[in-house]
């Protein structure tokens, strides 16, 4: 199976993980794959994705920034770095990044009050 397949293969079992055991068992797996596909191809938007996972699931969120900030440059359209960003800012107290990030995020949800 190639790298990027099984990447995004982590990335679905990691959302569905709820124990925390299973969660770190899928990071520790997912860390070294994303690494090499995002060493092979720093616009991966699959490796930026799981990057910036780890790091979030780490608790480290200021690394994930620049992934998440590179992922929404090379992925327009995915909606996960916009929210994500929004998320980190907000909690840091950083409201004047966090606010035009949230303004995409209720425009993107506005299709759905219609």
């Amino acid at each position: 199976m190639g790298l990027e397949l099984r990447v995004r293969g982590l990335a679905v079992r990691l959302a569905f993980a709820g124990v925390p055991s299973a969660r770190r068992k899928l990071l520790a797996e997912a860390d070294p794959l994303a690494r090499r596909l995002h060493a092979l191809d720093a616009d991966n938007r699959h490796a930026l994705t799981m990057l910036a996972r780890i790091h979030l699931e780490r608790e480290e969120p200021d690394q994930a920034v620049p992934l998440l900030e590179r992922l929404r440059e090379v992925w327009p359209m995915g909606m996960f770095a916009v929210e994500t960003l929004a998320k980190i800012h907000y909690d840091a107290g950083r409201f004047e990044e966090a606010l035009p990030l949230l303004d995409i995020v209720a425009v993107s949800y506005t299709h759905l009050t219609l």
